[in-house]
């Protein structure tokens, strides 16, 4: 019942999971070529940024829930978050895995296995890529929420009936 009165109470669990995720990944690294530079970013970093995003969402949620125009858009927005939040994290995971895995396997493989495992590793990264965007984007529908509701807001002080 607290989830359908007030679902962005979903972003602070779901918040308090990743940061224990960011716990168990701990000693997890993800490589990150970017045209001529090479990133290492630990996956605990990725799940603590995360749960710092949905934490923020859940207090503006706390902050704003009156104002809001569309119980619709509010639950496309914490959808939308949550669900591409935990997306990023999971397929980091595995492609520090399989980045892993190619070093250690590298004298395994034929040239066929090695284009697969790069093919899986590309792939990997354009999912994460796309849900990335996925994620920003979904932060607009909170931003037309707010607006909305505070347009609708005026209007009421305008012509009260």
């Amino acid at each position: 019942m607290l989830i359908i009165k007030r679902p962005y109470s979903i972003l602070l669990a779901i918040a308090i999971l990743l940061f224990l995720a960011g716990i168990i990944f701990f000693d997890k690294y993800l490589d990150i070529y970017l045209n001529d530079a090479y990133y290492i970013v630990s996956l605990h970093h990725i799940a603590w940024a995360s749960s710092f995003l949905l934490i923020f969402c859940w207090m503006l949620y706390l902050l704003t829930h009156n104002l809001l125009f569309s119980k619709t858009l509010n639950w496309i927005h914490i959808l939308l978050t949550a669900s591409c939040s935990v997306i990023i994290l999971v397929f980091s995971y595995f492609l520090s895995e399989s980045t892993e895995s190619s070093v250690t396997l590298s004298s395994v493989y034929n040239a066929k296995g090695y284009l697969n495992h790069y093919r899986l590793q590309e792939t990997l990264k354009k999912v994460i890529l796309i849900t990335t965007a996925i994620l920003v984007l979904g932060q607009l529908t909170y931003l037309m929420n707010i607006l909305m509701g505070l347009a609708k807001g005026k209007k009421r002080q305008y012509h009260p009936s």
